[in-house]
């Protein structure tokens, strides 16, 4: 029997609630890890004695940054206080309790939190904050939760929404399509090599990824396979013909995809783990009946787009503006003449208070035709010139381990942003908190007087040529 146009819809549309509960325990381990990285350096990056004073993202956001709870005090009680909340809400998102307050504070402390220091932001915090702002609007906490639990006690379960479902997997949807037309280009398209040039980037680049570097071939077929896969498999989810087999395969591959494939091959921070678990929404009904050898439908597929209340509507269709409102900031990011008019100062100001830009440029246009290193060479009182970075003396020359150098993906963002010549903004304060790091704990006469900003830029394309230092800034250390 043929199933009516509308069933198809819901069907395609619909999360499992156990996917929801999936994605949840995912995201919030995501998010879990993602906040005990970011303590090792919370000083150095959320607070005016580090390495973006809150003077300095105001110069870079605008008024919209007044919108960060992290930016209302500098007192090092405030900055860890909201960590530790922060903390307390992602416990309690992966857990599912009091989930819809949990995912409300996560997305607010993440928006936050990202606001404080833009300078450390990539793809994958991107994409977390995006997501927990589309969860607000489901009941992440329906199955495998402590929330449910309580419920099986008294109470009726809530099922996700047609419309906020709709919402969050389009949003996944977009990553991909369009990241594909920033890509429309020759190294994916013409000549297929930039696979290969990612994984010339030394200081992103894992001991796998350089084992793939001797085969280029193969990259080139990969190349083309990302493109058809970002382009494709988004759309294979949502055909008509998308059974749960089908549905499943697609969301599978994508997970594999970036868990074995782009993560073990380049580091590129919490992008693909939340990714993958973005992934786990599109898993159908079919998957976990089969995965859990039986049928579980105490929330009907059917009724799955029931939710209690008298606010549905309304709600629904605030989601559905919001999503608009995020379409035409990715067409404008990729048409700005077409749509930029669309999105006037005020409504781009609104969407970073809220948290949702975005931009999806994953190597895009095509990955760096160069990389390279950073040189710190600093003045001490007693004439002695070290290099601040490293504390060792002060080398041109191409380390044995670039990406060491970079301290991890906070820092790989940071130290990435201060060789563009866009971002030459953030230095002075960068080379300000390398004078007041070193000089807070240094003895008398091994105080830094001046600090100078090398980056030494390799052109892998070019191999015979040497690398070039680029003097970014010099500056004296004033006295604190």
């Amino acid at each position: 029997m043929a199933l009516e146009p509308a069933s198809v819809w819901r069907r395609l549309w619909t999360i499992d609630p156990r996917s929801l509960a999936a994605f949840r325990v995912g995201a919030g381990s995501v998010l879990l890890v993602d906040l005990a990285r970011r303590l090792g350096d919370w000083r150095d990056h959320y607070t005016d004695l580090g390495v973006m004073p809150r003077e300095a993202v105001l110069a870079w956001l605008g008024g919209s940054a007044r919108a960060s709870l992290h930016m209302l005090s500098d007192a090092p009680a405030w900055s860890l206080s909201l960590f530790a909340v922060h903390v307390a809400a992602a416990a309690a998102l992966t857990l599912g309790w009091r989930t819809r307050v949990a995912t409300v504070g996560c997305w607010l402390l993440t928006a936050s939190l990202h606001a404080r220091d833009p300078a450390v932001v990539g793809g994958g915090d991107t994409l977390l904050r995006v997501l927990l702002f589309w969860s607000m609007f489901l009941p992440l906490g329906a199955r495998w939760s402590l929330d449910a639990r309580a419920r099986r006690a008294g109470g009726d379960g809530v099922a996700p929404g047609l419309i906020p479902g709709a919402a969050i997997l389009l949003q996944v949807c977009f990553v991909y399509w369009f990241t594909v037309v920033h890509k429309w280009t020759p190294a994916w398209l013409g000549e297929r090599s930039a696979l290969a040039m990612a994984l010339e980037l030394d200081y992103l680049v894992t001991g796998w990824g350089r084992f793939l570097r001797g085969f280029p071939g193969l990259l080139a077929g990969l190349t083309t396979a990302t493109m058809v896969l970002e382009a494709i498999g988004p759309l294979l989810a949502f055909s008509p013909v998308a059974t749960g087999p089908i549905r499943s395969v697609v969301a599978l591959v994508f997970v594999a995809v970036h868990l074995l494939g782009i993560a073990a091959a380049l580091d590129v921070g919490t992008f693909s783990w939340i990714a993958a678990c973005a992934w786990l929404l599109f898993l159908p009904a079919w998957f976990w009946d089969r995965l859990l050898r039986r049928a579980d439908h105490r929330v009907e597929p059917a009724a799955a787009g029931a939710s209690a209340g008298a606010f549905r509507p309304a709600r629904d269709v605030v989601v559905a503006l919001l999503l608009v409102w995020v379409l035409v900031i990715n067409l404008a990011g990729v048409w700005p003449g077409l749509f930029g008019r669309l999105l006037p100062e005020p409504a781009s100001a609104a969407a970073r208070a809220l948290g949702v830009h975005q931009s999806w440029q994953m190597f895009a246009p095509a990955p760096p035709s160069e990389d390279g290193w950073f040189v710190m060479p600093g003045l001490l009182e007693s004439g002695a010139i070290v290099d601040v970075w490293s504390g060792g003396p002060v080398r041109f020359d191409k380390p044995a381990d670039v990406a060491a150098t970079y301290r991890g993906p906070r820092w790989t963002k940071l130290l990435s942003n201060l060789s563009m010549s866009q971002y030459q903004g953030l230095r002075p304060p960068f080379v300000r908190w390398l004078c007041r790091r070193w000089n807070r704990d240094a003895a008398a006469g091994a105080k830094l007087t001046q600090v100078d900003l090398y980056y030494v830029m390799e052109r892998y394309q070019t191999p015979d040529a040497p690398p070039e230092p680029l003097f970014l800034l010099g500056a004296k250390c004033q006295p604190e």
